[in-house]
């Protein structure tokens, strides 16, 4: 056994719990993801593991040292490269023995890894690091450098237990396989918090964390989706039964009314032709309404008990199912030019030019392109031209008047400090007050969201919100630029955001290295920068 957790709990500093009593073993050599909707607890629950946080209730234990590869690089940024890899006592001790110094602490520290400093050149280069000084501070890098020399460290340390955190968020498409080659081949106990449906692919084992704690899936994910479909298909079941048993009770309520309105007409006629006197007659009526009155409560209490199961399965059904947002179409016509590119380039403060060969490419509406490129190639460059923040410096490049949204992994066309409900009513300018509570509420941003400032969600609720303000604005961009949309939002929202796109009618512009949102999205072709 790797890994045993028994009952641990979080709380938050202002008393909301995240999650109480989880408990789950990871198995020698196993390997298993952590998936579960944005502010479940996953990354709490990686870093109370790492030790990286305190440990308030219950137990982790643990045989083997443990290697935690984060998603949130604050608590490092003061670090030097060479402190993360953790591998400053190695290369001192090295040295000292290169030196000169024979002390025993030296050669225990060093083992019998003499080629240690070569091992360490090699993983650099073979994260695409080798320009990085290893005294370098970890916040002078980029968000894709910070994470390679996280990972840089797997192999230079060889751990028997690996915890990653969304470790693929700001990786190339070539630093991807090079963590897929790993994962095949370490021999490591490893738990993955990951939305990288190819990655997640090659584990053997999901736990899925809610509200309702953790569950285990065996598989990879492809079998945790069947068994998701086949989970959603029961409670569909569920719902039909129990709106059949609904409808069974109310008509035998309605049978008991009819039967007592009948027995009371037949009563009275049979008094009056007997000649009861009226005190006689109140007592039997009386009597015969406390009866029926039970009946009738017994009978309402079980459409009610009924009702609420019902509404019960239905929310299981809501949180489950995909969001469905339909975007406006563009008034674009199809195949008219939008941008069009004659060896252009671009160079930051005179510097050297982004791309060594300049750029020719054209734009067309109604197409679906991937703009390609490793970490670095100008991506992000080559969308400021298009969207005409910065100028070329050398080349024309030809842009139609048109009607764009730029959507980066962070949603920061959101404004941060205000709330959901001001930020929605900003994008309004005609609908009334209670259409845009309404559009919030079937984009899953309810009453509980409004006032919260839009920095505070989640990625899944700034992407939500995103789609939701373009609903109400109705009005379509012509052309959209997504930016790593996928990076920072849950598999269900991602599900949302494919499906939102998918029946978009408009151009699109894509950077993304998630290979099955770009295949889902149905793209037509790629301008490639490398």
């Amino acid at each position: 056994m790797s890994i045993i957790i028994q009952n641990i709990s979080f709380q938050h500093p202002d008393g909301d719990v995240l999650f109480s009593d989880l408990s789950f073993s990871l198995e020698f050599q196993q390997q298993l993801a952590l998936v579960g909707d944005n502010g479940s607890g996953k990354s709490t629950l990686l870093r109370l593991i790492a030790e990286d946080i305190p440990l308030l209730q219950g137990s982790i234990i643990s045989q083997e040292p443990i290697y935690l590869v984060p998603q949130d690089f604050t608590p490092y940024l003061n670090n030097s490269v060479v402190d993360v890899l953790k591998i400053s006592d190695k290369l001192h001790a090295l040295q000292e023995i290169l030196n000169g110094n024979v002390d025993i602490i030296n050669f225990e520290t060093l083992g019998d890894d003499w080629e240690f400093e070569e091992r360490v050149k090699s993983e650099m280069e073979k994260w695409g690091l080798q320009d990085i000084s290893l005294d370098t501070p970890l916040n002078e890098l980029s968000g894709g450098e910070k994470t390679k020399v996280f990972l840089a460290g797997l192999t230079l340390n060889n751990p028997g237990i690996v915890l990653m955190d969304e470790p693929t968020n700001h990786l190339d498409y070539t630093s991807r396989i090079l963590l897929y080659t790993w994962l095949k081949q370490t021999t490591a106990s490893v738990l993955v918090v990951s939305h990288d449906r190819e990655l997640l692919n090659l584990l053997s084992g999901i736990l899925e964390l809610s509200s309702l704690g953790l569950k285990y899936y065996s598989g990879n994910y492809e079998a945790y989706k069947e068994q998701k479909d086949i989970e959603l298909g029961a409670i569909h079941a569920s719902l039909k039964n129990k709106e059949t048993e609904r409808k069974q009770a109310q008509l035998k309520q309605q049978k008991v009314a009819e039967r007592k309105q009948k027995a009371d007409s037949r009563g009275q006629k049979l008094s009056a032709r007997k000649g009861i006197g009226k005190m006689a007659m109140d007592t039997r009526q009386d009597r015969a309404e406390k009866t029926s009155a039970r009946f009738q409560a017994d009978h309402q209490g079980k459409v009610e008990g009924i009702s609420s199961d019902i509404r019960e399965i239905k929310n299981k059904i809501a949180e489950q199912s995909v969001l469905k947002l339909h975007l406006e179409s563009s008034s674009l016509p199809e195949n008219k030019l939008l941008v069009e590119a004659t060896d252009v380039n671009y160079s930051y403060n005179g510097d050297k030019l982004v791309w060594k060969e300049a750029l020719s490419f054209k734009l067309w509406s109604g197409e679906r392109v991937l703009l390609k490129g490793c970490n670095g190639s100008g991506k992000t460059t080559l969308i400021r031209l298009i969207t005409e923040m910065v100028l070329p410096t050398q080349g024309t490049l030809k842009i139609t008047p048109n009607n764009w949204l730029y959507l980066d992994q962070e949603y920061s066309f959101l404004d941060g400090s205000k709330t959901v409900y001001e930020q929605a009513q900003a994008f309004n300018s005609k609908l009334p007050e209670h259409e845009v509570k309404c559009m919030l509420h079937r984009s899953q941003l309810s009453l509980e969201f409004w006032d919260q400032p839009c920095s505070s969600l989640s990625g899944g609720g700034k992407m939500k919100l995103s789609l939701c303000s373009l609903l109400i604005s109705s009005v379509a961009p012509d052309l959209m630029i997504l930016d790593e949309p996928t990076n920072n939002i849950d598999m269900h929202s991602i599900a949302i955001l494919t499906q939102t796109l998918s029946h978009y009618k408009g151009t699109l512009l894509l950077v993304s290295h998630d290979r099955y949102f770009v295949e889902e999205l149905g793209i037509d072709r790629e301008i490639n920068l490398d």
